[in-house]
């Protein structure tokens, strides 16, 4: 299975979990810590630990690298945000 293939299916079994059908285009994925710490705002060191503790279910790991969905990160941000305020 090519890793797009898997990369593809991890995200829909990640979107599955929040209830909803999954669509995604190519420029919706981030590749490597570096971008995606650039994503959230924050320094490589910060986002490889909150990738290690948990911090962030919408990052999944193909092979060696990181990789994200813009569209899932703003709807966990959204989703904790929301929380805040309730």
């Amino acid at each position: 299975m090519p890793a797009n293939e898997k990369l593809v299916r991890a995200l829909v079994e990640a979107t599955e979990v929040m209830g909803e059908a999954a669509k995604f285009e190519g420029d919706d994925l981030v590749w490597g810590d570096s971008q995606i710490a650039r994503l959230i705002n924050q320094t490589v060191r910060q986002t490889n630990y909150m990738i290690a503790s948990g911090q962030l279910p919408f990052v999944k790991k193909v092979g060696r690298r990181h990789c994200a969905s813009r569209r899932l990160a703003r709807e966990h941000f959204r989703a904790l945000l929301e929380g805040a305020r309730s």
